[in-house]
């Protein structure tokens, strides 16, 4: 037979406290971004990747005043990046562009590239680039994106420093 527990006096319960809200944060919270609105208080344009590209092959030398520096960066890194990921036994690439408009476009270019490990018989046959000749290649695909894009001024390209890194 089990034993009874004893009995336990009653305990009062309390509601639990609640944390206090910020004055005003309940208004910010409540109301969702709007995109155009953020787009609009700090002054940026929205830029069609399609109208980007025409400016680039427009684009006969001296600044470019008609689209946003960073979106022409952003539209090469992309450009390279897709063009370097295919190359066989390449793991990762990372493109960074550095752009400068004044008193006309130059800039540098950072790719570092991962391979992936490959084995002793695949190098032995010959199977895989060695590093120079990999850096040659990204470099000739480099100068290939950067004149495709500006078609219309392909001496563009003695404007860019190319830096490669394979690890």
């Amino acid at each position: 037979k089990p034993t009874p527990k004893p009995k336990e006096p009653p305990t009062e319960e309390k509601p639990t406290p609640k944390p206090k809200e910020a004055p005003g944060l309940a208004e910010t919270t409540k109301k969702p971004l709007n995109r155009e609105e953020v787009m609009k208080k700090y002054g940026l344009k929205d830029i069609d990747e399609e109208e980007v590209e025409k400016v680039l092959e427009n684009y006969k030398g001296g600044a470019m005043t008609t689209i946003d520096i960073e979106r022409v960066e952003l539209t090469l890194m992309n450009k390279i990046k897709k063009a370097i990921i295919g190359i066989p036994n390449i793991k990762s690439v990372e493109v960074m562009v550095f752009l400068e408009n004044m008193p006309e476009l130059e800039g540098d270019m950072k790719v570092l590239i991962e391979r992936e490990n490959t084995g002793l018989l695949s190098r032995l046959m010959g199977g895989v680039m060695k590093e120079e000749e990999l850096k040659e290649h990204i470099i000739d695909i480099i100068e290939m994106e950067i004149k495709k894009t500006f078609r219309g001024y392909p001496e563009i390209i003695e404007k860019f420093n190319v830096n490669i890194e394979i690890h």
